[in-house]
């Protein structure tokens, strides 16, 4: 939304006699001050200065005109704000009346003090609507936008683009277009995974988005297709578990990563589900944290740390909807630094020609 004057096309002698003429009504100056301070429609500014609707109209279009006052639009209300500055000489003007509005002594104090009760008012209204949406309000926003604006996005804006990511073990690339987005124009993302069909899937995806700050690569996570200290930021996301040797993945992973990157964890804590282990591999049987933490260390990170889950990784099932579903196992988030003086063992343990 943008504000909207109507004098963007007059020369500066036409637009100062026009803010001559807007400041000749005392009424004028009187909304004048009132949208100086707070965003407002003809019905606010006829309530707070007692005048008839059709007579602040009428001084609104004579203080759009000088340019003093802005409007805009939002649904079926037009709203109004003063003018936070004009081309000179009109702009010095502009500002000699806005002074003169806010001196102590120009009058009209019911104006200020009933704009005092209907800032109060809706700021009372929004706080009981939200009291009254508290309890249903994360079903709402989930109805209302669906997976939009999740709090993984959210805080995704956070991330700083122009950066280089790594997605070890990317699958069929579900994670690609968010991190196409959070390296942005000027960064890149290479994707590795081992399995051609799952590259072949990745590589689908990334066309039809046409991501092109992304690439994918079939490699393995024990010898990574990336210089030296390339990275940004790495990423296992259910793929580490299926490391052949954990160290030489942590090791390689150290090694890609510059001194004081991020690297995320996202993977599975342990379980005793063995039907779902012998159906999907020994890589399912989910990491233990502690024992993770002192191998991290040991590959040169340091501020390991464990993410805590949210209650709301947990609904209840009724028994008649589990009876048949699928387990739910839990997630393992852990997150550390690539130290930015600590030794990598990747050298020590892989003992294969990296790419430079």
């Amino acid at each position: 939304m943008t504000f909207e004057a109507e004098t963007r096309d007059v020369g500066p002698m036409q637009r100062t006699l026009a803010l001559i003429k807007a400041a000749s009504d005392v009424n004028r100056l009187r909304i004048l001050r009132l949208v100086d301070r707070m965003e407002l429609s003809v019905g606010d500014l006829a309530e707070l200065t007692g005048l008839s609707q059709p007579s602040v109209s009428r001084h609104l279009a004579v203080l759009r005109g000088s340019g003093a006052v802005q409007e805009r639009r939002v649904g079926a209300r037009t709203l109004s704000r003063a003018a936070s500055e004009l081309p000179e000489p009109a702009d010095q003007l502009l500002a000699v009346l806005r002074s003169t509005c806010s001196a102590p002594d120009f009058g009209f104090d019911a104006d200020l003090a009933a704009l005092e009760r209907l800032r109060s008012r809706r700021s009372d209204d929004r706080t009981a609507r939200f009291d009254r949406l508290a309890g249903n309000w994360d079903a709402l926003r989930s109805a209302l936008l669906g997976e939009s604006l999740s709090p993984a996005e959210v805080c995704s804006l956070l991330v700083a683009p122009g950066q280089r990511w790594i997605d070890v073990g990317a699958g069929t690339g579900l994670l690609l277009p968010w991190l196409s987005a959070l390296a942005g124009p000027d960064g890149e993302v290479l994707a590795v995974e081992a399995s051609q069909r799952m590259v072949d899937v990745a590589r689908g995806r990334v066309a039809e988005l046409s991501l092109s700050n992304v690439r994918v690569q079939q490699g393995d996570m024990s010898c990574l297709p990336a210089p030296d200290a390339w990275a940004e930021g790495l990423i296992f996301s259910l793929s580490l578990g299926h490391a052949e040797d954990l160290d030489v993945a942590l090791g390689e992973a150290a090694r890609v990563l510059a001194p004081g990157a991020r690297l995320a964890i996202a993977d599975l804590l342990p379980h005793d589900d063995r039907d779902l282990i012998d159906a999907l591999g020994q890589g399912f049987q989910g990491i233990d944290p502690q024992a993770l933490a002192m191998r991290l260390a040991s590959a040169g990170f340091d501020r390991v740390r464990r993410i805590a889950p949210s209650p709301a990784e947990r609904p209840s099932r009724s028994e008649e909807a589990d009876r048949d579903a699928l387990p739910r196992l839990e997630a393992l988030r852990m997150v550390a630094r690539r130290s930015p003086d600590g030794a990598s063992i990747g050298d020590a343990t892989s003992g294969r020609a990296r790419p430079r």
